[in-house]
Parts: C-alpha cells; sequence; structure tokens
C-alpha cells in the first residue's frame, strides 16, 4: 500500500480517535500499523499511550471440523 495513503488513513483515524471524546476506546489494527498510529497520536497529544494491548491472529482454523467443507469457483455449476 502506498505510505501517503497510509499517512492519511493514519492521520485522519487519529483525528477521529481524539475527537471521540471516549474516555476508553476499543480499536482492531493491524500490529504494523501501530507504531505510525501512535505517532500521530502523540502528534495530537503527547499523553497517548498504550495500555493494554492484546494480539491475536485474525484468522485461525477452528480446532476439529466436522463435516466437509465444498467449494467450487465462479462459472462452475
Amino acid at each position: 500500500m502506498d505510505p501517503v495513503l497510509l499517512d492519511l488513513r493514519n492521520r485522519h483515524l487519529a483525528k477521529e480517535i481524539v475527537g471521540s471524546g471516549a474516555d476508553k476506546i476499543y480499536i482492531n489494527y493491524g500490529a504494523a500499523h501501530l507504531p505510525g498510529m501512535v505517532a500521530e497520536l502523540r502528534k495530537l497529544n503527547p499523553d497517548w499511550r498504550v495500555v493494554s494491548p492484546k494480539w491475536m491472529r485474525a484468522i485461525e482454523a477452528p480446532e476439529r471440523l466436522d463435516g466437509t467443507l465444498s467449494l467450487s469457483l465462479a462459472g462452475d455449476q
């Protein structure tokens, strides 16, 4: 992705977060985006800090799969 787009997105999201007025905010964001996002927040308010990061995989395989999985491509009938 274009770094300019990433910067604009982070800047816009930082303004939305700061302007929300909420005292607690949950943000679901990719780990690679966190440094840029925190930097944008700190530009608006130097007191911003990450308090409780919780890392998880976006998609995980199920522990058990019952039955079968049927896939078809578009156009296949």
